[in-house]
């Protein structure tokens, strides 16, 4: 298998992570990958977080962990994040770029919502509860439950943050393994249980439709 695995933590990997793509590209090139650059890639990027004069034009909506926008204001007054003044409209638009966002992490590192004095504490504001929300409206396929929240899980696909003895024993074995029969076997135990979280990722949106379904009759 031809690899390269690049990670990073947090913040100082985002900040590092134009330098880390270059070195991935030197490292193919000198390995003998042969690709002509994508003349539609477009590496300059709209801010997503939006100017505030303070409070000026903002309406911070009463907190039920149920409505995104109580009062029905527009997007752009609605405020999800009362610490950083996130809106509704700065939401909707980082949902809206080209990578996909299943995660109120996601969103955090995008525009700043929960990373204010309170850490989205569910007893201040409720903002994470307005985020995931929106999440979901915007994904139409994922449900508000199975949005992954702070601190984990960080995705909807991986619900869990730390690694069971079970999947280090066949992580182990997979980087010892050679090219064998057996090294195929454990690999498709890893696809199974990715495969298994997708699974119980859709049944709980499935849970959850028919929970919303039953509540509205």
């Amino acid at each position: 298998m031809n690899l390269i695995q690049a990670s990073g933590i947090d913040s100082p990997g985002i900040a590092a992570s134009p330098a880390i793509a270059v070195e991935i590209v030197n490292l193919l090139k000198t390995a003998g990958l042969e690709a002509a650059p994508n003349p539609n890639f477009n590496p300059k990027r709209a801010a997503i977080i939006r100017p505030k004069n303070g409070e000026e034009g903002l309406v911070f909506t009463p907190d039920n962990k149920e409505s995104i926008n109580a009062q029905g204001v527009a997007p752009e007054a609605n405020v999800v994040c009362k610490c950083e003044k996130v809106t509704e409209a700065e939401i909707v638009e980082a949902m809206r770029r080209s990578l996909p966002i299943d995660s109120t992490q996601g969103i955090r590192k995008r525009t700043r919502a929960g990373m204010g004095g309170c850490q989205a504490k569910p007893w201040n504001y409720g903002c994470e509860c307005r985020v995931a929300q929106i999440i979901a409206r915007e994904s139409v396929e994922l449900a508000p439950a199975v949005v992954g929240r702070r601190p984990w899980s960080a995705t909807s696909l991986f619900p869990r943050r730390w690694l069971t003895e079970a999947d280090k024993e066949v992580l182990k074995v997979v980087s010892k393994a050679k090219n064998t029969e057996k090294t195929s076997d454990f690999t498709s135990d890893i696809v199974n249980f990715e495969r298994a979280q997708t699974k119980n990722a859709a049944a709980l949106a499935a849970a959850a439709a028919a929970a919303a379904a039953e509540a509205n009759k």
